[in-house]
């Protein structure tokens, strides 16, 4: 009997990589097996599968014995899967589709592109913005649609909203951690802002899975900040909006270039936290600026210390914002990605 999809992704079930590649291909996993079954749902594991002529051969199997494939490749994998799925499927005819993560395609493929034609054979290539769709249908696809990122959540109601009103302040980052994500610029600025206010206003707490190559300089860091700047480790995913929703503000000041909609978004609106994030990429679709955090220009580092004294100045009007960010997280849920699913699958 014929499976209803199969999923090549890098799933990562029993690792403890909270990256957004695998978050992302277990909720797209979730999803399906909501709606046709765990046991019609097929997976072809990729995480760190550097054996080709076995994912070849797996490949084959899955798109044999599946009657749909679905695929979350990162930059290298996009190389193998695409042209591959698109050359099998001249014998089976199944249905395509490739759910992108992150926001590095349009450009990716301006770089290689061979990718195009291959890509325009799937049936949809779902992608997290819409600036990411446009872009895309410039470079003449049709068949790309938007479908944003999501979390299999439970988002905080209303009555149980964490109210900041007494210093110091929590501020938190909540993602991996490299240079590239502004990890020191957020250390940099709240400490550089308690100087000028004078005193401990703020304090920092970081999250997320230190890349091998930046743990050295990341430690060397930490250990030349202040107390109030402290490394809490990894959390799972399906704990971010216990942990998150007593924080005054999360602060994302990437400047990472495969950023889409970035998870921590969506985890910082569940929790009712607002963000205050650069206008790098796809940014500045996502966080409404004045409405569910701050948006600035990632070029003047120096406008997020502007945004966290306004912040301190200006702090019930900050508060104002928690609400509009359990509002916008609807927008985010696995519900919401399902019911944009039926439309394609």
């Amino acid at each position: 009997m014929m499976k209803k999809i199969g999923i090549s992704a890098p799933f990562d079930f029993k690792g403890m990589y909270h990256g957004g590649q695998c978050v992302k291909a277990r909720e797209v996993y979730s999803a399906f097996c909501d709606k046709y079954e765990k046991e019609n749902v097929e997976i072809l594991e990729t995480y760190h599968d550097k054996n080709y002529i076995k994912l070849l051969f797996k490949s084959f199997l899955m798109i044999k014995n599946c009657e749909r494939v679905a695929m979350l490749p990162a930059h290298n994998g996009v190389k193998i899967f695409a042209p591959l799925y698109a050359f099998l499927n001249k014998i089976f005819k199944r249905k395509l589709y490739y759910f992108v993560v992150g926001g590095w395609l349009p450009e990716y493929i301006e770089e290689n592109k061979f990718l195009k034609k291959p890509l325009k054979k799937f049936d949809a290539i779902f992608v997290e913005t819409n600036i990411m769709k446009e872009k895309l249908e410039n470079q003449g696809f049709e068949n790309v649609f938007y479908f944003p990122n999501f979390r299999q959540m439970e988002i905080l109601k209303e009555d149980e909203l964490v109210y900041s009103n007494s210093e110091p302040f929590k501020l938190c980052t909540f993602s991996r951690i490299i240079k590239e994500k502004g990890i020191e610029d957020a250390i940099k600025s709240v400490t550089e802002t308690n100087e000028k206010i004078g005193k401990d206003a703020f304090n920092l707490d970081i999250y997320g899975v230190v890349d091998d190559d930046y743990k050295e300089e990341f430690e060397n860091i930490l250990k030349n900040s202040p107390s109030y700047i402290e490394y809490k480790g990894c959390v799972k995913p399906e704990n971010a909006t216990c942990v998150l929703k007593d924080y005054f503000a999360l602060l994302f000041p990437t400047y990472y270039n495969g950023e889409g909609l970035a998870g921590t978004l969506i985890d910082a609106f569940a929790s009712g936290v607002p963000v205050i994030a650069t206008n790098w990429r796809y940014n500045s679709e996502i966080v409404k600026d004045g409405f569910t955090g701050i948006v600035y220009n990632y070029e003047d580092k120096k406008l997020l210390n502007k945004a966290l004294y306004d912040a301190y100045l200006n702090v019930d009007k900050f508060n104002l914002m928690k609400f509009n960010c359990i509002m916008e997280a609807e927008k985010y849920t696995k519900q919401t990605a399902l019911k944009i699913l039926e439309k394609y699958l």
